[in-house]
C-alpha cells in the first residue's frame, strides 16, 4: 500500500488544473501541479521538527492540493491545517485530496478556507506558512498587504517558506507589456526585500515542471 506522501496527484486533477490554469493565469502561475520534490521540500520545517506540541500550519495558494497533500502527510494528531484557495474549481480536487488524507488520521485538523487571504481572521498565530501565491502577477499594494498578513500571523521564530518558478521575471520582462512588467518589478522589489530581512535558506528544485525556487524564511524574535 502506498504511503500518502508517495500518492501522486491523481491525473483527472492535473487535467482540471491544467484547464483552469490556462483561463486564469493570474491566480495560477503555473500550468502543471507542483511536483513531488517541491512538495518535500516545502515540508521541510514539518519534516524535521523536534517539539512534540501541536502547530497550526497555513497554506495559501493550494490550489488542487499538489503540495498540501504532503504537508498533511507530515502532520501529527493535535495539528491543524488551514488551506486557502479562491479557485473554486480547485476547492473541489482540494476537498476530495485532503478528505483522503485525513482518512485514517484522527486528531488531525484541516480547515479549506475560498477567501482571500487578507479577509482570513486565523483564531491563533501560525507555525508555518506556505505560499505559492505569483506575486510578480500582484500589485505593489496588494504583495505589501500579503506580506503584511503573513509577519502579523505568523507565530514567533516560525517558520515561512516561498515558492515560485524560475526565469519567471527574465520572460515576462521580454512578453509582457510595459505596465505589466513595471508593476511586475514594484511587486518584487517588495518580496526581494521581504526575503532578505528573514532568509534562512533558498533552494533550486529543477525536477518539477517548471523549475522552482523556494525561500525558507523564519521570524525571530525582536
Amino acid at each position: 500500500m502506498r504511503s500518502r506522501l508517495e500518492t501522486t496527484v491523481p491525473l483527472q486533477h492535473q487535467v482540471r488544473f491544467l484547464r483552469s490554469a490556462l483561463a486564469s493565469m493570474r491566480d495560477t502561475g503555473a500550468v502543471l501541479p507542483s511536483g513531488r520534490p517541491l512538495a518535500y521540500e516545502l515540508a521541510r520545517f514539518l519534516r524535521g521538527r523536534a517539539t512534540g506540541r501541536p502547530v497550526r500550519v497555513l497554506e495559501v495558494g493550494a490550489g488542487n492540493g499538489a503540495v498540501t497533500r504532503v504537508l498533511f502527510a507530515h502532520l501529527r494528531p493535535g495539528d491543524h491545517l488551514d488551506a486557502v484557495e479562491v479557485n473554486k474549481e480547485y476547492v473541489e480536487d482540494l476537498t476530495e485530496t485532503l478528505a483522503e488524507a485525513a482518512d485514517g488520521s484522527p486528531g488531525t485538523g484541516y480547515t479549506i478556507h475560498t477567501a482571500d487571504i487578507r479577509d482570513l481572521a486565523p483564531e491563533a498565530p501560525y507555525d508555518l506558512i506556505v505560499s505559492g501565491l505569483p506575486f510578480a502577477n500582484f500589485t505593489h499594494e496588494e504583495t505589501r498587504e500579503i506580506l503584511d498578513f503573513y509577519m502579523e500571523h505568523i507565530a514567533p521564530r516560525g517558520h515561512m517558506s516561498l515558492y515560485g518558478y524560475l526565469f519567471t521575471r527574465e520572460l515576462k520582462a521580454v512578453t509582457a507589456s510595459r505596465a505589466s512588467y513595471t508593476r511586475q518589478r514594484l511587486s518584487q522589489r517588495l518580496v526581494d526585500r521581504f526575503v532578505r530581512d528573514h532568509l534562512v535558506v533558498s533552494k533550486r528544485v529543477w525536477r518539477n515542471v517548471p523549475p522552482a525556487w523556494v525561500h525558507h524564511l523564519r521570524r525571530e524574535v525582536g
